[in-house]
């Protein structure tokens, strides 16, 4: 990616969690720690069900490394914004998934370096054997991430009465940021969608379908409703893309990898806009 797109998507991931950081409900957080059998389940479903599932799909295609070491750092990366747009479309608990994007970008620190370099264990090869330099991963991470997350948190205690002002704000901001950044992650590979984008649609399709139906399943066996259960299986399947790419071309060093990402923030976006429209039309009648 050249040098001044890549600092643009910098910019705008740092915007958008930023954004995310003061659109963070605390009130219904609270509510959420009286009754935290969502937030188990669904940081159960991000950290632990779906990196086997994604680890699953890559083996399937291990003989494919840039579309498995793709898919290891897809389910490395955690769940995005994106999730939350999905699920408040959908009218589904968009305080769950709110929630979990902050929970699982904070832990983040320490999961996606344990997922990743278990990843990228199980696919080891001569030609594939790979290292992710963990102290890097971090500081990214830190940068970011979180520290834009907590920086939202400090504004919404300084500002006080005018924080829903601010939240309406941070969330057509993070709307604007998302957009921004899928327009950079395809205008920077364009030329490796053109390439390898039929080879990969097969492998990126089995994953999101995969994870979505996994999650769900998962969610469903833990007895949640079924608006939780919509927004834990969205928030464990749409992942963090930018970050992805970031740990793609500028962590590991591999460009190649880029493609896989982006063929994923494609299919995971068709199909989850999708089920949020099955979904919205179905609850409109009980309403």
């Amino acid at each position: 990616m050249h040098a001044d797109l890549q600092a643009l998507l910098v910019a705008c991931v740092v915007t958008m969690m930023l954004c995310v950081g003061l659109d963070f409900p605390l009130a219904s957080w609270r509510s959420l720690l009286r009754n935290p059998l969502p937030l188990w389940v669904g940081l159960a479903a991000q950290n632990l069900v779906v990196p086997l599932v994604g680890f699953t799909v890559a083996l399937l295609f291990h003989d494919q490394s840039e579309i498995a070491l793709g898919i290891v750092l897809i389910v490395a990366a955690p769940g995005g914004p994106i999730a939350n747009a999905i699920v408040h479309f959908a009218g589904a608990r968009i305080d769950i998934s709110v929630s979990l994007t902050v929970i699982n970008a904070l832990v983040s620190l320490v999961t996606v370096p344990l997922i990743a370099s278990a990843g990228f264990a199980l696919l080891a090869e001569e030609n594939t054997a790979i290292r992710l330099p963990v102290a890097e991963t971090l500081a990214h991470i830190a940068f970011i991430i979180v520290m834009p997350i907590v920086s939202g948190f400090a504004i919404q205690r300084i500002a006080g009465r005018s924080v829903e002002r601010i939240s309406r704000w941070a969330r057509a901001g993070t709307g604007i940021m998302m957009a921004l950044i899928l327009v950079i992650v395809c205008i920077a590979n364009a030329q490796v969608l053109i390439a390898h984008f039929s080879q990969m649609v097969p492998a990126a399709l089995t994953l999101c379908l995969a994870m979505l139906a996994c999650a769900h399943l998962f969610s469903r066996l833990s007895r949640l409703a079924p608006d939780a259960r919509f927004a834990v299986a969205n928030e464990s399947s749409v992942h963090n893309v930018p970050l992805a790419l970031i740990l793609a071309e500028d962590i590991i060093h591999r460009p190649e990898l880029a493609a896989m990402i982006a063929v994923y923030a494609q299919s995971i976006g068709v199909l989850t806009l999708a089920w949020a429209l099955i979904y919205r039309r179905r609850l409109t009648p009980a309403k």
